[in-house]
Parts: C-alpha cells; sequence; structure tokens
C-alpha cells in the first residue's frame, strides 16, 4: 500500500491528489469491507482453508502482471537499510500486537510479551532521531498537519475496522443468522464506501478540506447512536442502513484525511509519509480488532458486551470530531494549499 500510495502521488500532480487518493482509499477501505461478504458465501459452501486457495492464484496473477506491464518511473538511488531499526521496529510492533491477542488467555505472559514490546519500541523511535537516514523520519510529526491528520487516520480506521468486525459478531451470535447473512447486511456499505471516495477526493481537489471533514464527522456521530439501541429484534434492513451511513462517513473522511496529511510534505518525504500513514494506520485497525472483540465477550451477555464495544468506538469517534474541528479552525485550507 504504501509503494501504490508513493507512486500514485508521484504520478499525478498535486492538484489532482484529492482523486487519486480518494481511488486509493476506496481499495483499502471497500476490500475489508466487501471481504466478509465474500468469504461467508465461500464458507457457506467449502471449508475455511478455501480462502487461501482461491486467494493465491490472485496474488500470482498480480505479481506476472506487475512484473510484465508496471514501467519504472524513478531512478535507482543509493541508500541503505538500517538493520538495528528493521529488527527493532519488527520485534517491537510485532510483541504489542500479538500480547494484545492472548492477554485473556495468559495475562503474566502477554505482560511480559507488552513490556518487552514497548521497550523495543522506544529503542526504534530513539534511534530513528539519531541515523542520518532514518527507517522512518518521526520529524515529520512536527508538522501540525501531518500529526494532527495522521492521529484522525488511526481513530478512523480504528472506527472501520472495530465496526467492521463486531457486526458478524452481532448478526451471527445475536439475531442468529449465517456468516452468509452477515457479509450480505454489510455489503451495500462497501458499495457506499466505493461510490463515495472518488467523489470525495474530487471534492476536495475543488473545494478544499472543510466540508468533506466536518460532513464525515457528523456522519459518524450520528451512525454511532443507533448502535446503542439495538435488541435481539432489530431488523437487518436497519443495521444494514445504518452502516452505509457509517461508511459514508468514513469515505469522506479517509481518503481526505490521507491526502490531508501529506499535503504540505516535500516531495523527498513523501515515502516517508506514506510509511507512517500505512504502518500507524494498520497498528490501530489491528489493535482495534482485537481489542473490540475481547471487550465485547466480557459481560455475560453479547448483547450488552456488543454496546460497551459500541460505546468505546463511540469514544473514538468523539475525539476525531473534536480533532477535524480544531484542525479545520486553525490549519484547514482551502484547495491548492491556500489557507483558510
Amino acid at each position: 500500500m504504501t509503494f501504490v500510495m508513493v507512486s500514485m502521488i508521484s504520478l499525478y500532480a498535486p492538484e489532482q491528489r484529492g482523486l487519486v487518493m480518494g481511488y486509493v482509499s476506496l481499495v483499502i477501505s471497500a476490500g475489508p469491507a466487501i471481504g466478509p461478504t465474500l468469504s461467508g458465501l465461500i464458507m457457506n459452501f467449502y471449508p475455511w482453508q478455501a480462502l487461501f486457495y482461491l486467494i493465491l492464484p490472485i496474488m500470482i496473477l498480480a505479481f506476472i502482471a506487475g512484473w510484465l506491464w508496471l514501467p519504472n518511473y524513478t531512478e535507482k538511488h543509493a541508500t541503505t537499510i538500517d538493520v538495528r531499526s528493521v529488527i527493532s521496529s519488527i520485534l517491537g510492533i510485532g510483541l504489542i500486537m500479538s500480547s494484545i491477542s492472548i492477554f485473556a488467555q495468559n495475562v503474566l505472559l502477554a505482560s511480559a510479551m507488552l513490556v518487552i514490546g514497548i521497550i523495543a519500541t522506544l529503542y526504534f523511535i530513539r534511534r530513528q532521531f539519531n541515523l542520518k537516514t532514518p527507517l522512518l523520519d518521526l520529524n515529520l510529526f512536527k508538522q501540525p498537519s501531518f500529526s494532527m491528520m495522521i492521529v484522525s487516520l488511526m481513530l478512523i480506521f480504528a472506527i472501520l475496522m472495530g465496526t467492521e468486525a463486531l457486526i458478524p459478531v452481532y448478526v451471527e451470535n445475536v439475531l442468529h443468522h449465517s456468516s452468509l447473512i452477515a457479509g450480505l447486511v454489510m455489503l451495500p456499505g462497501a458499495f457506499a464506501n466505493a461510490i463515495t471516495a472518488p467523489i470525495v477526493g474530487r471534492f476536495y481537489d475543488r473545494y478544499g478540506v472543510k466540508w468533506p471533514l466536518l460532513i464525515g464527522s457528523g456522519l459518524l456521530v450520528v451512525s454511532s447512536l443507533p448502535f446503542f439501541w439495538m435488541t435481539a429484534q432489530t431488523s437487518l434492513w436497519w443495521l444494514g442502513f445504518v452502516y452505509i451511513v457509517r461508511m459514508i462517513g468514513v469515505s469522506m473522511m479517509l481518503s481526505t484525511v490521507t491526502t490531508e496529511s501529506l499535503s504540505d510534505l516535500p516531495l523527498k518525504s513523501i515515502g516517508y509519509g506514506t510509511a507512517l500513514n500505512n504502518t500507524l494506520r494498520q497498528i490501530s485497525g489491528s489493535a482495534a480488532n482485537t481489542i473490540l472483540i475481547m471487550v465485547s465477550l466480557i459481560p455475560a451477555q453479547l448483547l450488552s458486551g456488543y454496546r460497551l464495544s459500541m460505546g468505546i468506538i463511540f469514544v473514538g469517534v468523539i475525539l476525531v470530531t473534536v480533532i477535524v474541528a480544531i484542525y479545520v479552525m486553525k490549519y484547514g485550507k482551502e484547495p491548492h494549499g491556500t489557507s483558510n
């Protein structure tokens, strides 16, 4: 994903970045949204191993297509990769994410993994500031537009992935429908997301960051409230409609925030910014998935756990709404980089 984003930004003019990143965001967010529907359909007729058998030939074809037709549009440059940075980043993030996954089974082991992971991550962060050519340029966080939009991006992706993880649990274990039905409930939202992303990209290029962020955050707030009142008798149609509203809001914010986070970076820093963008987004999404599923299993009744997890997501929605409101007031830009 990092390579795709860097390539698209390099190939297209700055005034087209909103549209281009809209298409990138379409793929990034629509893929996980369509996945449950497709996997539910496959698992309705075949064992779970079939998911991997079907993905493998697609990956091979993509590799062959890239090898044959993808142009080499840049010149190669001499560079070095710091081995200690690579090892400490993999070790730190890997242990932190793994510890979250096993906390419910083994608290002592998970705690030890978490502490070691944090130490390794802190070592990685400190090393980046001391290297002439860092693996990740963390000085980018000194840029207000970058730091605020990256935090917003992490929250949005956590909201997206958390919602996508909880709805199948609710449909299958509270409403007692199959995994196929759970996937089908989410499919209209995936289409809404896909349709919205490029439209929002064009809107961003023409009118700036203000309205996509404010309308998107408003839709996230509105779509959060119905989740608290859902019961074992809630209509699948109503659930699907609320999810559509949620996905439109996510789409409006995701493509806008992604583009805006890179808007003030010099061209030489786009690669670093994109790498941080994707790294932190994946970490927040994965952590949200694991934590929210664990929280949903704490109460005796799954419906109560589901509402509790949705409450945590709502806190994230409020936080991202506050951040984007402050950003729009202080740092928001009109199209082509002129201040409000």
